[in-house]
């Protein structure tokens, strides 16, 4: 999978909902895997059938820690020209991607960004 993200490129390199499983699996689906190997090797003593559903249990936490990473940077990662949600999502539900430029820095700045915006919203009107 090639994950290279560039101004040439009018899709994201994520495409399919399999990609994003294949992309969550290999950023951090294999980091829970290593982990509770480590706890395995360090707590011997778990039987291979329990140590095998911990170890897929993990893995598939781990995917949904990263799909909730993703979800919580979509501003974030739209200002820097990258969209990890697959394109055939994108295009079949009609998401504008851009709505979500420029609500980092709202985001970053926290609640006083938030409160700097209505004050101008309330001055124009």
């Amino acid at each position: 999978m090639d994950l290279v993200f560039s101004e040439g490129r009018e899709q994201s390199p994520i495409k399919s909902e399999a990609d994003l499983d294949l992309y969550g699996a290999r950023v951090a689906g294999t980091v829970a895997l290593l982990c509770i190997q480590l706890v395995l090797h360090h707590c011997p003593g778990k039987k291979e059938t329990e140590a095998r559903r911990l170890m897929a249990a993990g893995h598939d936490m781990g995917i949904a820690l990263q799909y909730t990473n993703i979800a919580r940077d979509l501003a974030v990662d739209a200002e820097m020209k990258r969209c990890y949600v697959p394109s055939t999502m994108v295009e079949e539900r009609q998401i504008d991607t851009r709505i979500f430029v420029g609500r980092a820095a709202k985001v970053r700045c926290g609640r006083s960004a938030i409160c700097q915006d209505r004050r101008h919203s309330n001055e124009a009107a």
